[in-house]
This record gives structure tokens, C-alpha cells and sequence, in this order.
């Protein structure tokens, strides 16, 4: 089983490695004409700097504790998944290749993996709301 807590160090990493993939695929879509003339890369980069955004607010909240550690952990694998779906077929559009997202297969394959995301099916996460 993974030590989420010592992976969130490694969850901030992918954030900031699939952050400036992004940040290129930005440049990329301003320098071909912007949204009005690809509005699937305009979308598609929308949803994954949304998701990005989520997955680094979530840093913060896996601090404070294992399940919350597990929790961000999963979803900044989860996010990294999408990310490659999107990419697929469609490299020479975005300006990334996903091959540039492999070096990220070892923690997306832990936090992936059906018995940590099953292990969080029991469990809604602590709120942190009392204070």
C-alpha cells in the first residue's frame, strides 16, 4: 500500500509537471488562432486546467491526514488519466505528446489501482468544517 501522506510530495510534483504541459497547450491554442477557430482544444483545455486547479486546492486538504492524503493523491492520478484521454489522437493539436505524461505512470498507477480507489468507496472524507 502507498504512504499517501510522503506522496502527496510526489502529487505536488505531477501538478506543476502537468501544469506546464498546459501552460504549453495555452501557447499552442493563442498561436493557432484561439478558441473561435478550435473550440475542442479551447474546451478540452478548460476541463483540464479546471481539474488541475481542483487537484493543487486538494494539497492542502491531504495534509490533514491519511484518508484526506489518499483522497487528493487519487484524484491527482484521476486527473492526470484524463488529461492523457483527451491528448490521445489529438498530440499535434494540443502541442503535447503523451508520452511526456509517463514519467508520472508510477504514482498514477498506484492511485489508480482498484483497491486504493475501493478503499475510498467506504468513506466520504473528513470535512474539516468544526473549526
Amino acid at each position: 500500500m502507498a504512504d499517501s501522506a510522503k506522496d502527496l510530495t510526489t502529487a505536488a510534483n505531477v501538478i506543476e509537471g502537468v501544469g506546464a504541459l498546459l501552460v504549453r497547450a495555452t501557447k499552442r491554442l493563442a498561436e493557432s488562432g484561439g478558441p473561435e477557430k478550435h473550440q475542442v482544444l479551447a474546451y478540452d483545455l478548460a476541463h483540464s486546467s479546471a481539474a488541475l486547479e481542483t487537484a493543487r486546492s486538494l494539497l492542502d486538504y491531504g495534509a490533514k491526514g491519511g484518508v484526506e492524503a489518499t483522497i487528493a493523491c487519487a484524484f491527482v492520478a484521476d486527473m492526470v488519466h484524463d488529461f492523457a484521454t483527451r491528448l490521445i489522437g489529438r498530440e499535434e493539436t494540443w502541442g503535447v505528446r503523451v508520452s511526456e505524461l509517463s514519467e508520472f505512470d508510477a504514482f498514477v498507477n498506484i492511485y489508480r489501482a482498484p483497491e486504493v480507489l475501493a478503499s475510498l468507496a467506504a468513506t466520504a472524507g473528513p470535512r474539516h468544517l468544526d473549526g
